[in-house]
């Protein structure tokens, strides 16, 4: 194929804000993890597809297989959709106890 450019597995960007690698990042409408470190000026590598060990909201028991959202205040995943932003759908259940989760993006 001559249009084929790349499998589309990693956004290269310069992010807005500093990142340490494995935050989640949200660009305009495309959710992804930061491969790396990240200074808000040179380009970034961001996963956008793939299962990430992510943190979770304190006390939230989260099955395998609901929407996933992330809370941009404390930079948490939850299973509530109002005011917070769908990045995923949780991959493997996480009891209340637990304080991450597997999310699918992409």
């Amino acid at each position: 194929m001559k249009n084929y450019i790349e499998k589309g597995e990693f956004l290269h960007t310069v992010l807005e804000d500093t990142v340490k690698g494995g935050d989640l990042v949200i660009k305009e409408d495309t959710i992804g993890v930061a491969v790396s470190d990240g200074n808000g000026i040179d380009l970034c590598a961001v996963a956008v597809e793939g299962v990430f060990e992510l943190p979770k909201a304190t006390g939230v028991a989260l099955s395998q297989g609901k929407k996933a959202y992330f809370i941009s205040a404390d930079k948490t995943v939850t299973g509530v959709a109002s005011g917070n932003t769908l990045i995923g759908y949780v991959w493997e259940t996480s009891d209340a106890t637990n304080p991450v989760v597997r999310v699918k993006i992409g």
